[in-house]
C-alpha cells in the first residue's frame, strides 16, 4: 500500500513552537518534495534484515582520527565541483547521500519512489528545526560543516545572519572562502578538530553552536568538545546526531540491528548519558531530546538534543 510522508508527520516529530508563517512556508518546501513508499513485510523485509547483518558483519570503516585524510579528499571532492559549476550551492550535497531506496521510518524498513528519500527528508528536518530554533540566532559556529551545505541553507533561511564553518578539512575551510567571496555569503572558515578543539578566535558571545552529524565521528572520544563548549559559553547548542542510547535496544530488533551497526562504525557513543551527568552536576540545561525515527537503510542518523551551558567551568 503506497503511503506518504506528510508536512504533519515533520511537525509531529517534535512539540515545535511555529508559527502560522513559518509552517506555511514548511508545507511549500515538503510540497517539492516526492515522499511516497510502501513498508517492507515478509520476505522483503527479512532480506533486508539479512542484508544488514551481512553488512554489520562485514569490515566496516570505522570512524576516529585517523579518517582526517579522507574526509579531506572527500570534501576536496564538493571544492572542485563547486568551483567547476560557477559556485553552484547544488555542488554541495555530500557524497555519502547515496541514491537508494530502502531506507528507515517509523520502525520500519521502506522502500522508497524516490532514490533521494534520504537527503530530502533531512533537508525538510533541518528546515523545520533551522525555523524553530534559529530564527533569531545573530551568529551561528557549525563544528563538523563538511561542504558547508548547512550552512548555505541556513543563510537561505535567514539572509542577514553571521556564519562560521569549522571543520578539519582545509578543503571545507576553503568553500566556506568561496561562499563568502563569490556568493556574497556573510560567513568565515575555521580549521577546527573535534579531537583537540580550540580555534584561533574565541567565539562570540550569544552566539550558537550546531553540529549535524559531524560528532558522529568521533565516537567516545567527545570530552574535550565539551570542555570547548563549556568555556565558550554560546547561548545554545542544538545537534542533529545519531545517538545510541535512543535506540530501544533488545526491545525492537530494527533498533538492535542499527545500535549494532552504530556501534560497528565507531559512532558517537555515551554523549546524552554524559549530558546528562553535566545536567545533574548543573553544569547544562537541557531544552529538548527527541528521538527522530527515520534514516538511510543502516540506522537513524538526526536525533535532535539542544542544551546550554549553565557555567564556564570546564568538566575535567
Amino acid at each position: 500500500m503506497k503511503r506518504k510522508v506528510t508536512v504533519e508527520d515533520f511537525l509531529a516529530l517534535h512539540d515545535f513552537n511555529l508559527s502560522a508563517k513559518q509552517i506555511e512556508d514548511i508545507t511549500k518546501h515538503v510540497a517539492k518534495k516526492n515522499f511516497n513508499y510502501e513498508i517492507l513485510t515478509g520476505m522483503l523485509k527479512d532480506k533486508i534484515i539479512l542484508e544488514t547483518l551481512m553488512r554489520i558483519d562485514s569490515n566496516l570503516t570505522k570512524s576516529g582520527e585517523k579518517r582526517k585524510l579522507e574526509w579531506n579528499d572527500g570534501w576536496g571532492e564538493n571544492l572542485n565541483e563547486f568551483i567547476s559549476t560557477n559556485y553552484s550551492y547544488s555542488s554541495l550535497v555530500p557524497k555519502y547521500y547515496r541514491p537508494g531506496n530502502i531506507k528507515r521510518w517509523r520502525g520500519n524498513y521502506i522502500r522508497t519512489e524516490s532514490d533521494s528519500f534520504e537527503y530530502d527528508f533531512f533537508d525538510v528536518l533541518r528546515h523545520v528545526v533551522f525555523q524553530n530554533y534559529l530564527a533569531s540566532a545573530h551568529e551561528v559556529y557549525e563544528f563538523g560543516c563538511g561542504s558547508p551545505h548547512n550552512l548555505v541553507e541556513l543563510f537561505k533561511l535567514f539572509p542577514g545572519i553571521k556564519l562560521h564553518g569549522c571543520d578539519w578539512s582545509q578543503s571545507a575551510v576553503t568553500i566556506c572562502e568561496l561562499l563568502r567571496k563569490e556568493n556574497g555569503i556573510d560567513i568565515k572558515g575555521h580549521l577546527f578538530d573535534f579531537f583537540n578543539p580550540k580555534l584561533v578566535d574565541s567565539p562570540t558571545q550569544g552566539c550558537t553552536f550546531i553540529t549535524c552529524g559531524g560528532l558522529e565521528q568521533v565516537g567516545s572520544n567527545f570530552k574535550a568538545y565539551v570542555n570547548f563548549v563549556l568555556s565558550s559559553v554560546p547561548e545554545k547548542v542544538i545537534h542533529l546526531e545519531p545517538i545510541c542510547e535512543l535506540y530501544q535496544g533488545t526491545e525492537s530488533l530494527l533498533d538492535y540491528l542499527a545500535k549494532s551497526y552504530h556501534e560497528s562504525r565507531n559512532y558517537l557513543n555515551g554523549y546524552l548519558t554524559y549530558l546528562l551527568n553535566l545536567e545533574k552536576e548543573d553544569l547544562v540545561e537541557i531544552e529538548a531530546i527527541r528521538r527522530i525515527p527515520a534514516g538511510g537503510h543502516f540506522h537513524e542518523g538526526w536525533s535532535l538534543i539542544v542544551w546550554r551551558p549553565t557555567a564556564g567551568g570546564v568538566r575535567r
